[in-house]
């Protein structure tokens, strides 16, 4: 079953959990399980676990009436954040805050965003309540962005897939400590913080609904560009 950005209530508790009582409000991520054993676990690096495990990927997901989710990768969602403003937050929202601070903006510092999606609408929002300068650009995004950075500057790449890229001009795009980087998954704390951040912000998400019978129309629609922001079911 897909669906990997998950929001209800508790309606029943496995043996020995007790983190949540029955009628609480949670967030299932897109990070199901991490084996907490593997070096990176060890050092704090669980969105690089050798052995994870994902919603609705490994385990079933959100397009059902009911799922399973191991307690300690659940989110206690803020009371501030309706159910269909919660959701996108919970994929998109979370890795474009990990995004955001692999990008080290300094205080009142200029950050740049090479393509504007369901991430980059909420990231902005987080940095500008900051007081970030945004500037939102397109084109060939790798060799530009790098050769845009200041000095010391670094760019975070979020996105899954990239195409590749073309030989660097280490003069033009990475000397003078410029960086280049790749943002992978999240950890929970980036969970916890962004959720937090994104109540006391009062983070705004664009959202369309649709019942849960019309996943197929809205998985097309998505495809073909026919709306804006998140798609949200509602079950």
């Amino acid at each position: 079953t897909p669906g990997h950005e998950v929001v209800g209530t508790v309606e029943a508790l496995g043996p020995g959990a007790g983190r949540f009582a029955l009628g609480d409000r949670v967030g299932v991520a897109w990070l199901g399980g991490t084996d907490g054993r593997c070096r990176f676990c060890r050092r704090g690096a669980e969105n690089l676990c050798l052995h994870p495990t994902f919603t609705g990927w490994d385990v079933d997901g959100g397009y059902a009436e009911a799922c399973l989710v191991a307690e300690q990768y659940a989110y206690r969602l803020p009371d501030g954040l309706p159910d269909e403003q919660a959701a996108p937050l919970l994929c998109a929202g979370i890795i474009g805050y990990r995004a955001l601070r692999a990008a080290a903006v300094p205080p009142g510092g200029r950050l740049g965003i090479y393509g504007f999606g369901g991430s980059a609408h909420l990231a902005v929002q987080v940095a500008l309540a900051e007081g970030a300068r945004v500037h939102v650009l397109a084109g060939d995004l790798v060799p530009v962005a790098l050769r845009a950075l200041d000095r010391g500057g670094t760019l975070a790449v979020a996105g899954i897939w990239l195409s590749d890229i073309p030989g660097l001009d280490y003069d033009a795009e990475l000397f003078q400590e410029r960086r280049l980087r790749s943002v992978t998954a999240n950890t929970r704390a980036d969970g916890e913080e962004f959720l937090t951040l994104a109540a006391r912000m009062r983070i705004k998400v664009a959202t369309v609904p649709y019942a849960v019978d019309r996943a197929d129309g809205a998985l097309s629609d998505l495809a073909h560009g026919r709306f804006s922001g998140a798609a949200v079911l509602h079950v």
